[in-house]
């Protein structure tokens, strides 16, 4: 634990709801638009029951290749079922402010029933979470750790002016403290 993500223990103040990821926000990954000579792009499917959760990253190649679209990285999150894409999370261009950029997994997930993911980058951490229902929150986070009943996710909400901490109700699936 760091020293930001200690002194985030005093910044108790702000209680917020969760973010349920409606399909209308869907921004279709069309491969077309990223020639592999320009953009590296990998994908990975991960199960949760009856649901498939795709992960989409795409990085440029070049740091100094400007030319349309010119990002960093760009990245989805989709909640797939019978081929059809439920709910999603996209993120147009991720910079790689803040060290590490892009969505990542932890190393085993921590729970049966959801699937957990963590946005890094812009300043604006965030942790994705898919329930068993299929449903998609985005929440405030980062860097986290699970309480010893399993019952809240508490880390770092990264951000520009350091970070804050975030509180996550599992039961609920609602952040019960961010700032």
């Amino acid at each position: 634990m760091n020293c930001r993500f200690a002194l985030a223990f005093l910044m108790l103040t702000f209680f917020g709801s969760s973010t349920i990821i409606s399909s209308q926000q869907i921004k279709k990954f069309d491969p077309k638009t990223y020639p592999p000579q320009r953009f590296q792009v990998s994908h990975r499917d991960y199960p949760l029951g009856q649901f498939m959760i795709r992960i989409i990253h795409v990085k440029r190649k070049s740091d100094f290749d400007t030319a349309p679209p010119a990002l960093f990285c760009r990245a989805w999150m989709e909640v797939r079922s019978g081929g059809r894409i439920l709910h999603q999370v996209y993120f147009r261009d991720i910079d790689a402010v803040g060290g590490s950029f892009g969505i990542f997994l932890p190393q085993n997930q921590p729970f049966k029933n959801f699937f957990i993911a963590l946005k890094e980058g812009d300043y604006d951490g965030r942790l994705l979470m898919v329930d068993k229902e299929g449903n998609l929150f985005n929440f405030p986070g980062g860097g986290y750790f699970i309480t010893a009943d399993k019952r809240f996710i508490v880390g770092e909400h990264d951000l520009d002016d350091g970070g804050a901490l975030v509180v996550i109700d599992i039961a609920e699936r609602k952040v019960v403290i961010d700032g």
